[in-house]
């Protein structure tokens, strides 16, 4: 995270379910906007 600056875009994977609302908090908290979420990721 320390390597990101302004305009770089974090793709973030995972198959936990709580990740949804994880990540909408830690964005929040470090002054960052989450652009989107999908769902229907898989791992191969």
């Amino acid at each position: 995270m320390d390597e990101l600056t302004s305009g770089h875009v974090l793709e973030i994977r995972a198959t936990d379910k709580s990740t949804k609302n994880d990540l909408t908090a830690w964005a929040g908290s470090g002054g960052n906007e989450l652009l989107e979420q999908k769902r229907g990721w898989r791992c191969s």
